[in-house]
C-alpha cells in the first residue's frame, strides 16, 4: 500500500461528493490507517460510511494490482456495498470480493488447500437439513443427552471447539457429541456450511503460506456485523491478522441477538480491547427521533451516548397501550392499530408489526388484516424469502404473475433487463464467470424462462420453482455462494405444498403495498415510519427459561440479550412506536402464561412517567411467596415494584 493516502490518483467526483456527506465522527472513521472498529448504532449511517470507506481505501492506500474483500453477514448487504460503490463511480469489480463468510471461504480460502496437500470434501457432499438432523440425533443418543437440548447449543458450541477456547461451562456429554459429530463428518467425507468455515480456520492457521496468498490478494479485509459471526470468524481474523492483513471491523455489541447462532459481543469487545486497532464510534442516530433514542437506551439498561440528529425537531413518538383480554382480542386491537396508522395516510409497507415469536399472533393478526383488505408480507409464512437469491426469485415470480393474464395488475417493478443485472451479480458473488452471450440474448432467455408454463394464476409455487431453479442452474449457484440460508429456502420453494400458488410468492420487493408482520430477529437491519409491539407479556417479552412446567425469569447473559432484542425492535421505527402491554399471553411452548405485563415495558414506562395502571398479580410475586429467601432477577423487579 502507499505511505501517502492521496499520492496514487484523484478520487471519483461522486466519491469525493460522498465523503463531504459525512459528519465528523464518518469522516473519521473514514480516513482512520490501520486496524480499525467502527462502532455503529442503530440508524447510525453504518452503511453509508463502510461503503465510503471501502471505496476510499480502494482509490487511494490499494495498490491496483490488489483488491479489498468486504465480509457481510448476508448476501443482501454484499450486494448493497456492490451497488453502493457503483453509485460512487468506483467501478473495479476484479479487485473486490463482496459476500458472506461462507462464500470467502470458498472462493478466497478454501481452492489453496489442495496446493498444500490437503484434501477436502466437494460441494456435492454437503449435508441438507435432514441429514445434519439425522448425524445431530445419532451423536446425542451416543452420548446418552437431551437431543432438543443440545440442538440448541451445537453451532455456538462447535465454533468454540473450534477456536480452542475453554467450554467447561457445557455438560462432557454435549462437548463428547460435538466432537462425535466432526469425527463423524470427517471418516465419512461428507461437511455441512459450518464445516465451511472451521474448515477455512484450519487451513489457514496449519499453513501459513496460504494466509500469505489472501493477503497478497486482499491487504485489506471489511467485516461487516461482526457481533454477528461468532468464535470461528474472530478465530480466522486473528489469523489473517498475524499475516499482516489490515483489518476494519463494524458492529454494535447492542445487537448481538444470535446468541443461538454462534453469534456473541465478546469478541467485537476483544477487538476493541487490542492495542492495536483503533475505535472510532458512530454517534449520531439519523433514523430515531429523540423520544426513541432516549427510550431505546432505557431499555438497553446501558448508556452509550446515543444522541437524536440535532437537525431534526420531530422527537418521534413513543405510546403505551394496554391490551386486555385473550390472543384473539389483542391480535383484533394489534390489527385495529395498523389500520388507524392506514387511515392516518401511512404507506402500508411502512407499517412493521413485529413479534418476539410469529406464533400465535402473526397469524391471527394477518387473518384480521386480511379480513379488512390490507395486504400483509408475514415473514414466518413458509414462502417469506430472505437471502438475495430468495429476493431475486421473488421479483421474478411477481414479473411472471404480472406479464400472465389474471395475475398481478399492472406492469411488474423489476422488468427483464433490471432481473438480469441482478441475476449477473448473484453470479458474481458465486464466482461464475461473465456470460459471453450478447444481452439483449440474456434478456430474452431469461424473459422465456420465467414465463414458461405461466398460462393461469393457479400456477402451483413447487413447479414454476423447480423449472426455474433447473434451467438457471440456482442450486449450484446457491452452493457456491455459500450462505447455508440460501440453499433452505431454495429447498423450501421447490417442496412447497402442491396448494401454494406462485401468487404466494411473488411480492412488491420495490416496497409497496404490503403491511410488514415479522419477528424481532427478521426486523434486523429494516427501517418502518410506525412499528407496533403487541404482545408485551412476561414470560414472553422477556421470555423466561425452563422446561415448560418449571419456568423461571432469565437471568446473566440470556437477559442481556433478550434486552438487545427488544432494544433492536424498538429502534426499527424513524417516527412512532406503540407498545401493546398484556397481562396474558402464549410463549414459544404455546403455553397461557399469566405473568403480567412485560418487565422490559414496564421498566421503560415508569422510567418515561407513562401510566400503565394496575396490572394483575404477577407470576413474579407468587414466585417470590413461594421462595421468600430469593434474590428477584433483574427482569422481574419492575413488575414487582409496578
Amino acid at each position: 500500500m502507499t505511505s501517502d493516502p492521496h499520492a496514487r490518483r484523484g478520487l471519483p467526483p461522486r466519491l469525493a461528493e460522498g465523503i463531504k456527506g459525512l459528519d465528523r465522527h464518518q469522516k473519521k472513521a473514514l480516513v482512520a490507517e490501520g486496524n480499525l472498529v467502527i462502532v455503529a448504532g442503530p440508524g447510525s449511517g453504518k452503511t453509508r460510511t463502510v461503503v465510503t470507506r471501502a471505496g476510499y481505501l480502494l482509490e487511494t492506500r490499494i495498490s491496483p494490482l490488489r483488491g479489498l474483500a468486504a465480509i457481510t453477514y448476508t448476501n443482501q448487504a454484499a450486494t448493497e456495498l456492490q451497488e453502493g460503490l457503483a453509485r460512487l463511480g468506483v467501478r473495479e469489480p476484479q479487485r473486490l470480493f463482496a459476500g458472506t463468510l461462507h462464500s470467502f471461504c470458498l472462493a478466497q480460502i478454501l481452492p489453496y488447500a489442495r496446493l498444500v496437500g490437503v484434501e477436502l470434501p466437494s460441494l456435492d457432499a454437503l449435508m441438507n437439513d435432514k441429514e445434519e438432523k439425522a448425524l445431530l440425533q445419532e451423536c446425542a443418543d451416543d452420548e446418552n443427552i437431551d437431543f432438543y437440548a443440545f440442538r440448541e447449543i451445537f453451532t455456538s458450541l462447535r465454533r468454540r471447539l473450534a477456536a480452542d477456547e475453554d467450554v467447561s461451562d457445557h455438560p462432557k456429554g454435549q462437548i463428547r457429541a460435538a466432537q462425535r459429530y466432526e469425527m463423524a463428518c470427517e471418516q465419512s467425507g461428507i461437511w455441512d456450511f459450518e464445516g465451511i468455515v472451521l474448515a477455512a480456520v484450519r487451513l489457514l492457521r496449519e499453513h501459513p503460506e496460504v494466509a500469505a496468498v489472501v493477503k497478497a490478494r486482499f491487504p485489506v479485509v471489511i467485516v461487516d456485523e461482526y457481533q454477528d459471526l461468532g468464535a470461528g470468524l474472530h478465530r480466522l481474523v486473528e489469523t489473517l491478522l498475524a499475516a499482516g492483513v489490515e483489518i476494519t471491523a463494524v458492529g454494535d455489541v447492542d445487537q448481538s441477538i444470535y446468541g443461538w447462532a454462534g453469534g456473541a459481543p465478546e469478541y467485537l469487545d476483544a477487538l476493541c480491547e487490542r492495542s492495536d486497532f483503533t475505535v472510532q464510534q458512530l454517534v449520531t442516530n439519523y433514523r430515531c427521533g429523540s423520544a426513541v433514542v432516549a427510550a431505546a437506551e432505557i431499555a438497553l439498561a446501558q448508556q452509550r451516548g446515543w444522541q437524536a440528529n440535532p437537525n431534526r425537531e420531530d422527537p418521534g413518538t413513543l405510546e403505551f397501550q394496554v391490551a386486555d383480554g385473550d390472543i384473539q382480542q389483542q391480535a383484533e386491537q394489534a390489527a385495529q392499530s395498523v389500520l388507524n396508522l392506514l387511515n392516518a395516510g401511512v404507506a402500508p409497507h411502512e407499517v412493521a408489526v413485529l413479534l418476539r415469536y410469529r406464533l400465535p399472533l402473526g397469524p391471527l393478526i394477518e387473518q384480521r388484516l386480511a379480513e379488512a383488505g390490507v395486504p400483509v408480507r408475514f415473514d414466518g409464512q413458509s414462502t417469506a424469502v430472505t437471502t438475495e437469491l430468495g429476493r431475486w426469485l421473488e421479483a421474478a415470480a411477481l414479473y411472471a404473475t404480472c406479464l400472465n393474464p389474471g395475475g398481478h395488475s399492472g406492469p411488474p417493478p423489476l422488468g427483464a433487463s433490471a432481473l438480469l443485472d441482478r441475476f449477473t451479480s448473484l453470479e458474481r458473488t458465486a464466482g461464475r464467470p461473465r456470460s459471453a452471450e450478447p444481452r439483449l440474448v440474456r434478456v430474452a432467455s431469461l424473459h422465456k424462462t420465467l414465463l414458461a408454463g405461466v398460462h393461469s394464476s393457479a400456477l402451483s409455487l413447487r413447479q414454476w420453482s423447480q423449472r426455474v431453479v433447473a434451467d438457471l442452474d440456482l442450486l449450484e449457484i446457491a452452493k457456491s455462494i455459500g450462505d447455508p440460508r440460501t440453499l433452505k429456502e431454495l429447498n423450501a420453494l421447490t417442496s412447497a405444498p402442491d396448494e401454494l400458488l406462485l401468487s404466494e410468492l411473488a411480492s412488491d420487493t420495490a416496497g409497496t403495498g404490503k403491511v410488514v408482520i415479522c419477528t424481532y430477529h427478521n426486523a434486523k437491519g429494516r427501517t418502518f415510519t410506525a412499528v407496533i409491539l403487541p404482545g408485551l407479556t412476561e414470560g414472553v417479552v422477556p421470555p423466561w427459561d425452563g422446561p415448560p412446567w418449571d419456568r423461571r425469569p432469565l437471568k446473566g447473559s440470556k437477559l442481556a440479550e433478550e434486552r438487545r432484542n427488544f432494544y433492536v425492535a424498538l429502534t426499527r421505527s424513524r417516527g412512532s412506536v406503540l407498545l401493546q402491554l398484556s397481562p396474558t399471553g402464549q410463549d414459544a411452548w404455546k403455553k397461557t402464561v399469566q405473568h403480567g405485563y412485560s418487565s422490559f415495558a414496564l421498566e421503560l414506562a415508569t422510567s418515561l412517567g407513562h401510566s400503565i395502571g394496575p396490572a394483575p398479580k404477577t407470576a413474579a410475586h407468587a414466585y417470590q411467596e413461594m421462595n421468600p429467601g430469593a434474590t428477584r432477577p433483574e427482569a422481574t423487579r419492575a413488575v414487582g415494584d409496578a
